[in-house]
């Protein structure tokens, strides 16, 4: 797959990718949840259920030993605000600690650029 499949691809799925508001609809989806539930209940709900409706809970969802664990580092507490999940600092993504600037992840997504 090249990469303009990969970006034709992502962008099709609602991800704007490059220096734009990489993965904002996630975070919409999320906050639209906070909205008829708690902060805490919509994060379950886009983490550990979301993994059980899946069938891989048993692998995501939850920070546990022996599953697999990308996860993100918040600047702020989105259990007080939800919108505070796009204050990302750093990433974890198949095991390697990234800041979360638009720069790192373009050289994570695209390595040959």
């Amino acid at each position: 797959m090249s990469k303009a499949d990969i970006e034709h691809t992502l962008v099709g799925k609602g991800i704007v990718l490059r220096n734009l508001a990489t993965g904002i609809a996630s975070h919409w989806e999320v906050w639209m949840l906070a909205s008829a539930m708690s902060p805490h209940e919509a994060l379950r709900v886009a983490t550990l259920d979301g993994a059980r409706m899946l069938g891989a809970d048993a692998q995501l969802g939850s920070l546990e030993p022996g599953k697999l664990a990308d996860l993100m580092v918040i600047d702020g507490n989105p259990l007080a605000d939800i919108r505070q999940s796009t204050n990302l600092t750093w990433v974890m993504r198949g095991g390697r600690l990234r800041s979360a600037d638009a720069q790192s992840w373009q050289r994570a997504w695209f390595p040959g650029d």
